[in-house]
């Protein structure tokens, strides 16, 4: 198991959106960062949850992925007060293993979560994504940019489409890194700050409710 807090920030994009120049001058950070070269990829990702998606309305999510980044991954909330920003801040596990069986450590992690609830597939996405990273001049990257088009499938019928721009920093980045790419992205075109994860914009109203439980 890999455990890291993510932060990132969710912007909505739309369909003649281009990603700008992304390089971050000195004034920003000291040396400045330079944007890697754009890869594409394409992966899949099946989203589990009970079947009242008491993670989804928790704020949690887990999915299993192929393509990029092979494996499970379990987004739990940190427990703190929403950032004023926009921002999202969660704990991000990552695990071994293949899509026929959720990983003992998982089932384990989620007993608080869904109790005695059973898991379940409830939602399947093809995501393209076009990615670059924010390096510094030792080759180090401290944010990355990734241009989202997701499709929610239906068997083998797509029953919803979505773009979205994401950037996370990682935990060496300075205060000022996330916020000075958003402004970037936003008057490049992209939408206002959305802290809506990809699981609850397919689930929809199904993901909308409060918590079965109040946090305590």
């Amino acid at each position: 198991m890999k455990q890291a807090i993510e932060r990132e920030v969710k912007l909505g994009a739309w369909p003649g959106f281009r990603l700008p120049e992304l390089d971050v001058p000195e004034s920003v950070v000291a040396g400045g960062l330079a944007a890697s070269p754009v890869t594409e990829r394409r992966h899949e990702a099946t989203y589990y949850d009970t079947p009242d998606v008491r993670l989804a309305r928790s704020g949690a999510s887990l999915r299993y992925r192929t393509g990029d980044g092979t494996g499970w991954t379990l987004k739990l909330p940190d427990g703190g007060a929403p950032p004023e920003d926009g921002s999202l801040r969660r704990k991000e596990l990552t695990f071994d293993g293949d899509g026929r069986a959720l990983p003992a450590e998982v089932e384990g992690l989620l007993t608080a979560w869904v109790r005695t609830a059973a898991l379940g597939p409830i939602a399947r996405l093809s995501t393209l994504r076009r990615r670059v990273e924010l390096v510094d001049d030792a080759g180090v990257a401290l944010a990355e940019v990734v241009d989202d088009e997701v499709s929610v499938l239906h068997g083998r019928r797509v029953a919803v489409r979505f773009r979205e721009v994401e950037v996370e920093v990682t935990p060496e980045a300075p205060e000022e890194l996330l916020e000075h790419v958003v402004s970037g992205l936003r008057k490049a075109g992209a939408g206002a700050p959305d802290p809506t994860s990809k699981v609850r914009r397919a689930l929809g109203p199904l993901a909308a409710g409060p918590p079965d439980l109040a946090p305590v």
